[in-house]
């Protein structure tokens, strides 16, 4: 593989679903390039790594510690991921990771605190980071534009879970790594808390499923004194879909099925021209990853945001009694 100047060299630890969307827009961007890649199937790690022209690693250590590698993507189940972090800081490789950070909040504060000490650098990867929108609500709340915040809804509808596409293995069904809200909720948290500061769950109504995971989530937290709303559920009788929507006193927000970003008024939601696209919507993310690796000012969450994020999602699952 011809390294082109200024490139950096990515190393992906985990070739599932994530990692090798990941892998495809890092070849459409003039900055990364895959030089290597593991997965814990060592087959699915040769044929991929050979169609990529990538370096197939013999572990994940052994891809972080690749001189060849310059920046480490973490594309694990969850439980993975701390372990994999640590010893990409210890190897002074920056990291991108993939959420949730752990599975457990004192690792994943431990996690934060050793990107603190060692003075390293950790984003994690919630591609509404660089959501068109974002940046406007940010500039606009409280303004005579879009006015106080005065509620937000999230609607998550699943006709499975997992969802066939998924192919992610059995932990994606699991109580300790699983579950919708992790997976899904998790980004819809990160972009409340983005725009409002944290929530703190006041109420909450969760059904439990025989595999462990939850299967209905009704909840009702604050952000500081704006009321956010959760309904969520598994229901074979309806498509997938998700929307999230921030009401403002003036002009309103809202994200629905991942791509569709709109504004409202008092005459109808009018769709914002750009979009986050499935899967080709990580150019942006991407060119802030590029900053973020020059120092340069950028929008990336880092560990903090993942913690806050984490703990969030965790207080709403965490059975009562």
């Amino acid at each position: 593989m011809q390294q082109r100047a200024n490139s950096v060299g990515v190393g992906i630890v985990g070739l599932g679903l994530m990692g090798t969307r990941m892998a495809g827009a890092l070849a459409q961007h003039d900055r990364f390039q895959v030089r290597a890649g593991f997965d814990a199937d060592a087959g699915l790690s040769r044929s991929w790594c050979d169609e990529q022209g990538a370096r197939v690693a013999a572990s994940a250590r052994a891809l972080i510690e690749d001189e060849r590698v310059d920046l480490v993507y973490i594309a694990t189940p969850p439980a993975s991921h701390v372990a994999l972090a640590l010893h990409a800081l210890a190897c002074h490789k920056p990291v991108l990771v993939e959420k949730p950070l752990a599975v457990d909040l004192a690792e994943a504060q431990e996690l934060t605190r050793a990107v603190q000490a060692s003075r390293g650098r950790l984003w994690m990867h919630f591609p509404f980071a660089t959501l068109p929108g974002l940046v406007q609500a940010q500039a606009d709340l409280g303004t005579t534009r879009m006015g106080a915040a005065q509620r937000v809804e999230i609607v998550l509808q699943f006709s499975q879970w997992p969802r066939t596409w998924h192919h992610a293995g059995p932990w994606l069904a699991g109580p300790t790594e699983g579950g919708f809200c992790r997976e899904v909720l998790s980004h819809f948290v990160y972009l409340t808390q983005t725009l409002l500061g944290p929530l703190v769950c006041t109420h909450k109504d969760v059904a439990w499923g025989p595999e462990g995971t939850e299967t209905r989530v009704n909840a009702q937290f604050l952000a500081g004194d704006v009321p956010v709303a959760l309904m969520a559920g598994v229901a074979g009788g309806a498509p997938d879909n998700n929307r999230w929507t921030l009401f403002g006193e003036q002009r309103s927000l809202r994200v629905e099925d991942w791509s569709q970003v709109s504004w409202g008024d008092d005459q109808g939601w009018h769709s914002e021209q750009a979009q986050l696209g499935r899967g080709a919507g990580l150019g942006p993310f991407l060119d802030q990853l590029s900053r973020a690796l020059d120092g340069d000012s950028h929008v990336l969450p880092d560990a903090q945001a993942g913690y806050h994020v984490m703990r969030t999602v965790e207080s709403l699952l965490a059975r009562e009694g």
